[in-house]
């Protein structure tokens, strides 16, 4: 009955449906099939492609309780290239940004650089910032030097 459109139902029953989440309007509908189309694993999306490379971009706020997600949505999406913003890791060699990288892929970080007056022994201390790109192997990338200096940006 309710898939009709000439059937327009009272508005108690509406409100009830709308703060049940049944039923949303056509443009909600729409977005939402978009997204569930868009799940990791429900479709493959072959590694190259004519139209070019695979490439995502996030922002992360702290990699160290997601790594392990963000290193599978790498695979399920099959990504040749994810850029992670705000990794809040404070080396290159931190485990946490590690555990992000899955097999076949190697990573370039940028750790934000942590202030000389900063004090690291209170609890509230946390480094934000950072830039990791986790790239497939059958990419080629190289880290390069500019020679500036930036003080109100990262770049990577």
């Amino acid at each position: 009955m309710l898939c009709r459109n000439d059937v327009r139902p009272a508005r108690p029953v509406r409100k009830a449906i709308f703060s049940l989440r049944l039923w949303q309007p056509m443009r909600q509908r729409l977005h939402s099939q978009r997204v569930r189309l868009s799940v990791p694993g429900l479709r493959r999306r072959p590694l190259c492609t004519d139209s070019g490379p695979a490439i995502g971009c996030v922002n992360a706020r702290s990699v160290g309780n997601k790594s392990a997600i963000l290193s599978r949505c790498i695979t399920d999406e099959r990504l040749e290239i994810r850029v992670i913003t705000e990794t809040w890791h404070e080396r290159s060699d931190s485990v946490e940004l590690k555990r992000v990288v899955p097999p076949g892929y190697k990573c370039i970080d940028a750790a934000r650089p942590i202030p000389s007056d900063a004090r690291r022994d209170t609890a509230d201390f946390q480094n934000h910032g950072g830039l990791a790109s986790v790239y497939s192997q059958a990419v080629e990338f190289q880290q390069r030097q500019l020679d500036l200096t930036v003080t109100t940006f990262e770049y990577l």
